[in-house]
Order: structure tokens, then C-alpha cells, then sequence
């Protein structure tokens, strides 16, 4: 079933400053290679009626450990309602090998009961 494009629901996936007080980044470094990749999603309702987040789809790849698809049924353990102009925003955290890129796609739905997907965001190190 292919699902209908909610354009009305802005996401932006914005990467965060890893500052850590004494830590150098060769600290923090795995024995696997991997780092620690912080980031900011913010979801902005400019619809005019309410839209409640269902799921989401997040596929990570890097050049090493090729793609990993990560599907779930909440955002931090809840299914927010949007309703016009309302923001929800969380922080993450990844761990990657670089190069890097990590995409966000979410599954809504409306007043209405439709459902919906939103177009891919991404970001890549």
C-alpha cells in the first residue's frame, strides 16, 4: 500500500554540538570505530487540524557497516498529537562509523483516520 504525502507536517533533523567537559574525541572513540553522532529532531504541525505520529523509519548507512533499516510504533515511548502549529522535539544519539548518513521518515495520522508518511529528512557526517 503506498501512503499519501503529508506535506503540511515540517521536520527538520539538525546535528548537535558533542561537547563533553575533559573528553577528546579520541576518547570517545569505540574499539569498533564507531562515535557517538548527537542530533535534533524537531516536528512542526502547520496543518490546519490535528495529526498524531504513529511511527517511524530510520535508515542509517555507512560506508563499513552498510544500511540498517529501524522501524518502530512510538517516539520515546509515546504517540504524539500535533494539533496546528504544535512542536514536538527530541534529541538523539547514534553511534557511527563515518561516512555516515542517518534518514528519519515518519507515519502519521489525521483527524480523519488517513495515514500518511512524510518525506525523508537526513543527514550525513
Amino acid at each position: 500500500m503506498v501512503l499519501p504525502l503529508l506535506t503540511s507536517l515540517e521536520v527538520r533533523l539538525t546535528p548537535r554540538s558533542l561537547y563533553l567537559r575533559n573528553e577528546k574525541l579520541e576518547r570517545m572513540i569505540r574499539d569498533d570505530g564507531r562515535i557517538p553522532v548527537p542530533y535534533n529532531v524537531s516536528i512542526r504541525n502547520a496543518g490546519d487540524g490535528a495529526v498524531r505520529i504513529i511511527g517511524k523509519k530510520w535508515t542509517v548507512r555507512s560506508h563499513e557497516d552498510g544500511t540498517q533499516v529501524i522501524e518502530g510504533d512510538e517516539l520515546f515511548g509515546s504517540r504524539p498529537l500535533l494539533c496546528q502549529g504544535q512542536i514536538f522535539a527530541f534529541n538523539g544519539l547514534q553511534m557511527l562509523r563515518l561516512p555516515a548518513r542517518i534518514q528519519l521518515t515518519l507515519l502519521v495520522r489525521d483527524e480523519a483516520g488517513i495515514l500518511y508518511h512524510t518525506d525523508p529528512v537526513s543527514l550525513k557526517w
